[in-house]
């Protein structure tokens, strides 16, 4: 699952914590949607964050573009 802004980086996923970009008010939320995500991909290994470089290291590479199978 592609999660795009709802979670940043993989250590978003893996430690609980909201993407840094949504206030305060917006973190229970954050952290529900990041949890719906993990429940509707089967495993957190299978949401992919928007932004983060170790995408670069997880899947293969072609240049800036990474393989996501």
């Amino acid at each position: 699952m592609l999660a795009s802004d709802s979670v940043y980086l993989y250590r978003n996923l893996a430690e609980h914590k909201p993407s840094a970009t949504f206030s305060k008010a917006d973190y229970p939320a954050n952290i529900k949607n990041q949890e719906r995500m993990i429940q509707l991909a089967g495993s957190p290994d299978r949401v992919v964050p928007g932004h983060d470089a170790l995408q670069f290291q997880k899947f293969a590479t072609k240049g800036r573009v990474a393989k996501i199978k």
